[in-house]
């Protein structure tokens, strides 16, 4: 992949995350019948909240490590001036992860 970009062969990179972990959506109260949630907007919440089970802790983990590697993918495209778009829901918690990591959150 990386060989092709170096040739200038790629227009744009357009990508989105997997919203498993990051979603608002998850409003329920724990043990109760909804999803409760697993991260919130906090610096430290942002990566997981404390007493996830096993299932949630692993989906957390997928998602952090999708951030990183987003983050990775587009320093690539701006080092190679390859345009990029993220695709990303206005209410994400992703966002909050994002301007955590800019030192605005």
């Amino acid at each position: 992949i990386f060989s092709t970009w170096c040739a200038r062969k790629v227009a744009l990179i357009w990508v989105g995350l997997s919203c498993a972990s990051f979603c608002r959506a998850r409003r329920g109260k724990p043990g109760g019948k909804r999803l409760g949630p697993v991260r919130d907007d906090t610096p430290d919440g942002v990566w997981a909240l404390p007493s996830l089970s096993a299932r949630n802790q692993e989906k957390v983990n997928i998602g952090n490590y999708l951030v990183f590697f987003l983050i990775d993918l587009v320093h690539l495209c701006l080092v190679h001036n390859i345009p990029v778009i993220v695709e990303n829901r206005q209410t994400s918690v992703e966002n909050s992860t994002v301007a955590i990591l800019d030192g605005n959150g």
